[in-house]
């Protein structure tokens, strides 16, 4: 059987119908549902699974509502593969923002200008936006 691409090799392998813990990752926000804002699963440990909270708060409520969890997420897979969910407090993971790497570098560009072909070359850039990267980045090589 021939695969058009890696998604489709790892999509063959990940969905084996036996292996829960690959279909428990995989449908996860689908299980969770709203509550997903507050936790996400950090690992399967044989039938025990360590959930991470944002909020102690969200730990002290969800690990009184275990057993309903757990009975929830035993409903989907379809079979009684998990016995006990372990919450955790963890800092939630932010998406990395595309911000310079010091603002004092921003601040002192160097005391360099650009000739009037860089400047011509620059200008006929239709794309603002790109135009402002591009200067940045002849700024930054000059440094």
């Amino acid at each position: 059987m021939a695969f058009s691409s890696m998604k489709d090799l790892l999509g063959s392998v990940l969905t084996t119908k036996g292996n829960w813990q690959i279909r428990l990752m995989k449908d996860w926000p689908l299980i969770v549902g709203d509550l997903q804002v507050h936790m996400r699963l950090e690992r399967v440990l044989g039938n025990v699974l360590v959930v991470g909270v944002y909020d102690s708060h969200w730990l002290h409520e969800l690990s009184m509502l275990s057993p309903m969890v757990v009975q929830t997420i035993n409903d989907h897979l379809g079979g009684a593969f998990v016995t006990r969910i372990r919450f955790i407090v963890v800092e939630r993971k932010e998406k990395k923002s595309e911000q310079p790497a010091s603002r004092e570098r921003e601040l002192s560009m160097p005391e360099v200008a650009m000739n009037s072909r860089q400047e011509y070359v620059l200008r006929s850039v239709k794309d603002v936006q790109l135009q402002k990267v591009l200067e940045k980045v002849f700024y930054r090589c000059v440094v």
